[in-house]
């Protein structure tokens, strides 16, 4: 081998010992990444249940109950479709069905009210969503770690769309 391939390989293996000895030595250097003790971000805690507007259009959504038979106060969808697991969001100035403003995917079109529901597009259920609680504090706390799908199908023909409160 020539002077030139060999001095590059045992420069390259010195270059991989440095970067297995900042990995090891790194979290060592950082209290509580060794141990294990950093707190985990397995849940959010955002404002109190009368914080949030009434059908008001966001990743948490606080749904009149009375309406359309909601049988949640509160939810947080996630930002994919279920089916393509493209971005989804919120598009005001979407007319459909008569109403607008509705939550889309961005990839194929799928339409989808504020409840969550799918009303068009290649969706096999609604918005899938993360399971929500109050806490003793009466602030709505959102469990990133616990999904729950959405509802199955699309909205049965002559389904209502949940109606929007605009800006």
């Amino acid at each position: 081998m020539s002077h030139t391939i060999q001095g590059l390989l045992s420069n390259g293996l010195v270059l991989l010992i440095e970067a297995i000895a900042l990995v090891v030595a790194i979290p060592l250097a950082i209290p509580g990444i060794a141990d294990n003790d950093l707190p985990e971000h397995n849940e959010l805690v955002l404002g109190r249940v009368e914080d949030f507007r009434l059908n008001y259009p966001g990743s948490v959504v606080r749904l009149d109950p009375g309406i359309d038979g909601a049988a949640e106060s509160i939810v947080a969808f996630t930002d994919r479709d279920p089916a393509t697991a493209c971005g989804v969001y919120w598009d005001a100035e979407f007319e459909y069905m008569g109403r607008r403003g509705w939550f889309k995917d961005g990839c194929h079109t799928s339409v989808y009210d504020l409840a969550g529901r799918c009303f068009a597009g290649p969706c096999p259920r609604g918005l899938d969503r993360y399971k929500v609680e109050i806490n003793e504090n009466g602030h709505v706390v959102v469990k990133l770690t616990e999904l729950i799908n959405g509802p199955t199908g699309p909205a049965p023909p002559g389904t209502t769309p949940h109606p929007v409160n605009s800006p």
